[in-house]
């Protein structure tokens, strides 16, 4: 639970100068000035003034000594309690506070002394002590100061334990008991309540109260919390209605000025889309591929109105380079002309997209950086991530293959790390066994070590555990049919004898392949290289699986028949029976002469997703279309059904290739693959 922040220390402030006109010391004074008592408490005042607390309990124990029954005695006593709160002293400060109690009942130094006793407790943190004993105070006779630090001390002690509604509730019912001077210093107290409440509790609290100043109070309590939120269309109705009702309420002005800031605060071009691209650079290649993707969105959009109804969209780009603070800058433009939203960067700029986020602007970035989301509430990413495809990959082999077993080779690079960690952890989810872990150096060309590491031939076999390991290699190689019967009386080898291999044949051991699927998350060049030396080490019979990367001809090229009936997770399934894909690809390719790729498609449907939200009527404010985003489900994207969660991160059902021959194939979402034995 949140810690709630304490109220203690201005109600201090606040009160002190009520109770010390309410409660002082008696007058020093005498017939020829101050007396020798009155001096000995005043140098004890100053000592407890400049907070030297062991010189004032020496000084007030010394007045209470030589001079039994003066007229500063009670005060004296309530100085020596409340200082040994201070120091924690919390047994002795209420036994201090109860001898006040005992020697002078129904005086104001009881009061003061039952107040004492409170604060002793909550500096105590024994909060529901608190709100127990401040039944010791009878309101109908305590003087207004003490009743508006007891209420308050209660509200701490609720609010301390977690419990703000009822803090409040218990200062409203206080508003009642005293002056408006008191009502004026509670509200500000109040103020502390009201921050730890959601705005379905102060709501809540609305209904309850009928005093028109009180409901103007929370009235606008309640509209600021909606505009911290961004939710202005709350903002405005409460806040409508409630001048509506109370046109002369102390409150209506301010109501008005809030008014007035929602309209000045939510301005923006709801028909303009800024597109934060790399038109330059390094990254050109990918910017321009994705601004095709933006504009072939923008064409269908506008045809399907026609030319006198279509809405006027306008899309505002700005090149990024590879440069952050030319991104940078670039938000900062787009947010002067009032943007609807921004599409983009595709590299991962975080000081552009938090500014974005500052500036309460959604923002649709296209990266896979795994922070992206989480640098705020307006920031959301639409790109294939490591646990969407690792989520893909595990719930077919799962769901529709019935594989339990699995294994992951991967280079110990990051990109094959994050992949590596994220298909674990879907594994492990969805009930499955990972049963092989082996990482290899993605600069390497011979991986036989780390393939041999996987399958159990890499490490001598200590003695006493041969016998296990020959039978599991026994098992193992009778399952894929590569045992060999020794022919009877023939001389053979102990380690022939144990794999059942005969003495000419090159290989000395049976692997151990205890798994049905390995995952290599890799690019097409190193995944070219290890399958057919995974063949080679007796893994067959195996579902090879990679990620996006693996779509590519130059992995069949180079890994033959052995990568044949492997699975991979796409983006953007070029050909296949989804027929809102093939409108798209013909279409990029009439508009462009070239064929799309992932990066085109993801841009279009981004476009795409947000065309119909910042030209729907009904949506006044930035926060609208944020809101509206963040509900988004089942869209249906040419790179797969998207929605985003809470986080503003991106769910897609991907679609799965196979490796048919050299074709890549979409899997059927149900059905299940062909294995190529």
């Amino acid at each position: 639970m949140k810690q709630q922040q304490s109220f203690f220390p201005v109600l201090i402030v606040l009160v002190c100068v009520v109770l010390c006109a309410a409660c002082a010391p008696s007058k020093m004074s005498g017939l020829f000035g101050p007396s020798p008592g009155d001096q000995l408490f005043a140098r004890a005042e100053a000592a407890f003034s400049r907070q030297d607390y062991n010189e004032a309990l020496t000084l007030y124990q010394a007045y209470l000594t030589e001079f039994p029954g003066g007229s500063h005695e009670p005060d004296a006593r309530l100085r020596k309690a409340d200082i040994r709160s201070r120091q924690n002293r919390f047994a002795e400060s209420r036994d201090g506070y109860e001898s006040v109690i005992s020697r002078y009942p129904a005086s104001r130094y009881e009061a003061m002394a039952v107040i004492g006793i409170l604060e002793s407790w909550l500096r105590q943190k024994a909060f529901s002590t608190v709100i127990e004993q401040s039944g010791r105070l009878d309101d109908r006779t305590a003087p207004e100061p003490i009743i508006v630090r007891k209420y308050a001390l209660v509200g701490e002690a609720y609010l301390s334990m977690g419990r703000p509604m009822d803090a409040a509730q218990i200062l409203i019912a206080a508003l009642k008991k005293v002056g408006e001077e008191n009502r004026k210093r509670m509200l500000v107290l109040f103020d502390q309540i009201v921050a730890a409440i959601d705005p379905e509790g102060v709501n809540s609290l609305l209904a309850g109260v009928r005093d028109p100043g009180y409901r103007g109070y929370l009235t606008c309590q309640l509209a600021g919390k909606y505009m911290a939120l961004d939710e202005y269309e709350q903002a405005e109705v409460v806040l409508s209605d409630f001048m509506e009702k109370f046109p002369g309420n102390p409150y209506t002005g301010q109501a008005r000025d809030l008014f007035e800031r929602i309209a000045k605060e939510s301005v923006y071009e709801r028909y303009t889309i800024g597109c934060l691209l790399p038109l330059t650079g390094k990254y050109r290649r990918f910017g321009e591929r994705a601004l095709k993707g933006v504009q072939l969105a923008f064409q269908s959009f506008m045809a399907a109105y026609g030319t006198q109804n279509a809405p006027p969209v306008r899309l505002l780009v700005r090149d990024t380079g590879s440069d952050p603070q030319l991104a940078l800058a670039a938000v900062k433009e787009l947010a002067e002309n009032r943007v609807a939203a921004i599409i983009g960067p595709l590299v991962f700029f975080e000081e552009a997209i938090v500014e974005a986020q500052n500036r309460h602007i959604p923002i649709i970035t296209l990266t896979q950086e795994p922070d992206a989301p989480g640098l705020g509430g307006w920031v959301f990413r639409n790109f294939l991530t490591s646990r969407m495809q690792t989520r893909a990959l595990v719930s077919h082999a799962r769901d529709v293959l019935g594989i339990d077993r699995f294994a992951v080779l991967y280079p110990d690079e990051p990109y094959g790390r994050v992949f590596a960690n994220a298909f674990w952890d879907h594994v492990e989810e969805s009930g499955g066994q990972v049963v092989g872990f082996e990482s290899y150096d993605p600069q390497e060309t011979d991986f036989a070590g780390p393939i041999k590491k996987l399958v159990g031939l890499y490490y001598d076999v200590p003695e006493d555990l041969q016998e296990t390991v020959d039978a599991q290699r026994e098992f193992w190689a009778r399952e894929r049919g590569l045992w060999v019967e020794p022919e009877p009386g023939m001389d053979m080898p102990e380690a022939d004898q144990a794999t059942g291999r005969q003495p000419e044949e090159e290989k000395e051991e049976t692997a151990i392949v205890d798994f049905d699927a390995l995952f290599i998350p890799d690019g097409p060049s190193n995944a070219g290289l290890i399958i057919p030396q995974l063949v080679y080490h007796d893994v067959v019979d195996v579902l090879f699986m990679g990620t996006n990367l693996w779509h590519s001809p130059e992995l069949v090229n180079m890994a033959k028949k052995y990568v044949n009936g492997a699975i991979l997770p796409t983006g953007f399934p070029e050909t296949g029976s989804n027929p809102e894909v093939r409108r798209f690809s013909e279409g990029f390719e009439n508009l462009f002469g070239e064929k799309p790729d992932f990066i085109a498609a993801v841009a279009y449907d981004t476009a795409n997703l947000l065309f119909p939200i910042i030209t729907d009527s009904d949506l006044r404010y930035r926060s609208s279309i944020k809101r509206r985003l963040g509900q988004l489900t089942g869209f249906p994207g040419v790179t797969g059904v998207t929605a985003f969660d809470e986080t503003g991160e991106v769910h897609k059902r991907l679609p799965l290739l196979q490796i048919q021959g050299r074709r890549f194939v979409e899997i059927p979402p149900s059905a299940p693959s062909q294995k190529d034995h």
